[in-house]
């Protein structure tokens, strides 16, 4: 099993810069909760936990050991997948620490009614790993959630909600969305459940409850948009991706590529999602 994980030093020359980057990625999670929370989880040393066996990344809370073995197993796949689907490589892998009890992901999570987080440099991820395994949806999690440690360690912190989730769902293969299938999706925007707010900033936490849903729903949906996105025209989705690599906002970035208005295209989606719909 393995002596339990060394506390992470945290006494570092950028911790200012650290903060100020915390408190700006603070509209990035569905819950309402404090910064000063927030802060005190990054600076927070990582307690508790076991390295695995055969690969130093990834630690596990006693209990959790089947879970922190399936994701040594299927780190390599999730790591290829989101680099395949973003266009560029991880810059580097992260910490990945696997809980058994709900006890342990409450005490290092900000929101402790999801199922896996990350932190906001990109650099430790945190899972609810014996419960996912448990659901059957442990790597498509760990694979969403890679989408937002490949974001955020590049710095690039405040897309929109829609998109950031968006992205994480369709680069997944559902991952975060399991609990909403498509089918259900598509009868609810038939009855005119549907996000429709294409905010363009990250500070907004209540876009699931505004379109009057839950965030399994807006996950779904969000990833369908997203996906149908990629399907419509996938050399300008690519150049859309590179642009925001490059820092650029979301809005241009996407209706320079795709030489069309966002809410357009949103329109266009609905349509062709409601038409299919059963």
């Amino acid at each position: 099993m393995g002596e339990p994980s060394p506390p992470r030093g945290r006494t570092r020359p950028w911790r200012p810069v650290l903060i100020t980057a915390v408190v700006a990625a603070a509209g990035l999670l569905a819950s309402c909760g404090s910064t000063a929370k927030m802060i005190y989880l990054e600076l927070m040393p990582m307690r508790g936990f076991a390295p695995q066996p055969g690969n130093a990344q990834v630690h596990f809370e006693p209990g959790a050991e089947g879970a922190a073995e399936a994701v040594v197993a299927g780190l390599d796949a999730a790591v290829r997948q989101i680099e395949a689907s973003h266009g560029a490589a991880l810059l580097q892998r992260p910490e990945v620490y696997v809980c058994a009890t709900a006890a342990c992901y409450t005490q290092h999570v900000f929101t402790p009614l999801s199922r896996a987080e990350t932190r906001p440099f990109g650099r430790t991820v945190i899972l609810q790993g014996r419960l996912l395994l448990d659901e059957q949806r442990l790597q498509s999690v760990l694979t969403h959630e890679l989408s937002h440690v490949f974001w955020f360690e590049r710095g690039i912190r405040c897309h929109p909600r829609w998109w950031t989730e968006g992205l994480a769902v369709e680069s997944s293969g559902g991952g975060g969305a399991e609990m909403q299938p498509m089918p259900a999706a598509l009868r609810a925007m038939r009855d005119g459940v549907l996000f429709s707010d294409l905010e363009e900033s990250c500070l907004e936490r209540d876009s699931a409850r505004r379109a009057g849903m839950g965030w399994p729903m807006f996950y779904r949906q969000s990833g369908m948009f997203v996906g149908w996105l990629r399907a419509r025209d996938a050399a300008a989705f690519g150049n859309t991706l590179a642009q925001l690599r490059g820092g650029a906002r979301l809005t241009p970035a996407i209706e320079s590529t795709f030489a069309e208005t966002l809410p357009a295209l949103w329109q266009n989606w609905r349509r062709a999602a409601t038409e299919a719909a059963p």
